[in-house]
Order: C-alpha cells, then sequence, then structure tokens
C-alpha cells in the first residue's frame, strides 16, 4: 500500500499575509516558533508523513484552508548506506540527486516545475501575482467623486418627478374648473 507525505516549501497561498499564516500554522498544528521558522526556510518542509490517500488529502486541504502551498508526495523510505559494504568509488560516481522546485499557476492552479511562465496557459506568473496583490491593495474611489454623480442622477430623477405631479395638479384644476361649469 502506497504512503503519502505532505510537503511544503514555505510558499504562501495568494491572497494570504505571512503573519496570518503563521498564526494558522500556529493553532492548526501547534508548532512553536522554532518550527514555524523551518517550514518557512525555503526547503522543503514535510508536516506529516506515513499517510493513506484519503488522510493526506485531509491534511492537505486543512493546510490550503490556512494559506500555506503543499503538496502530496509519495512517502518512499530512506535509503541509507553503510560505507563498509559498499564501494566508496562506486557511490561517488553516481550522479547527484536534483531537487526539482516546484509551484502552482496563480491563475490555472497547474502544478508544475517552477518557470517564469506557466506551461498550462502561458501566463507570467510573479507578473500576475502583482497584479493580484494591485488588486487587493488598491485605495478606495474617491469618494468626493460619488455623490456628484449621485447628485446628476437624483435631480434627473427629481425633476421627472416634479414634472409628474405638476402634470396631476394641472388636470385636477381642469378637472375642478369643468366642475363648476358644468354644475355650479
Amino acid at each position: 500500500m502506497t504512503k503519502f507525505k505532505i510537503v511544503t516549501n514555505g510558499e504562501l497561498a495568494l491572497g494570504y499575509r505571512p503573519d496570518e499564516v503563521r498564526r494558522n500554522l500556529k493553532e492548526l498544528c501547534k508548532y512553536d516558533t522554532a518550527t514555524l521558522a523551518q517550514v518557512f526556510s525555503g526547503f522543503p518542509f514535510t508536516f506529516k508523513a506515513g499517510l493513506d490517500e484519503t488522510t493526506a488529502g485531509r491534511y492537505k486541504a486543512a493546510l490550503d484552508r490556512a494559506g500555506i502551498v503543499c503538496e502530496i508526495d509519495d512517502d518512499l523510505p530512506e535509503i541509507k548506506i553503510e560505507m563498509d559494504s559498499v564501494d566508496a568509488f562506486a557511490v561517488s560516481h553516481h550522479p547527484p540527486v536534483v531537487h526539482v522546485e516546484k509551484m502552482t499557476c496563480p491563475k490555472c492552479g497547474e502544478r508544475q516545475i517552477k518557470t517564469e511562465t506557466c506551461a498550462a496557459c502561458g501566463v507570467l506568473v510573479e507578473k500576475f501575482r502583482q497584479q493580484q496583490l494591485a488588486k487587493q491593495f488598491t485605495p478606495p474611489p474617491d469618494t468626493e467623486a460619488l455623490p456628484e454623480e449621485e447628485e446628476v442622477e437624483s435631480s434627473g430623477s427629481k425633476l421627472r418627478v416634479l414634472g409628474w405631479l405638476l402634470l396631476v395638479v394641472f388636470l385636477a384644476m381642469v378637472g375642478f374648473g369643468l366642475y363648476r361649469v358644468f354644475f355650479a
């Protein structure tokens, strides 16, 4: 049976602030300050290992809600090599293990190798993130301009109401005049 682990490199989900995510992880995982420093060190950090697929999915969902980007990886056992039983020359000539940094596209959500451009949707990742952050922190529109626009709209409405009111008064006067002519 395949086991899984939940891993992160400390990347924050879009729209979350570092202090907010730290507070969420402290409450959710009961981490102390030193452990939180490891989570956000930029190096791979394993939240939990040895999980079945369903449990790993629940852990990931909870961490996603906390605001940290994480992924579910296969939990492969570590291989320890004893130098007494292995030829040191053979070990030193194996190609080095390369850790490939991954990312999630902020626009389409595609999980991929970290690049400047998303392979799925073609968006420039950093530029898109900056635009999203700019949208979050844009100042509210000038409040002075809104009442003027509302006044123009409301004055048009007032003129229409006034016109109808004058029409009703005029018809009432005509009706009263006709009443006096015929019934007086």
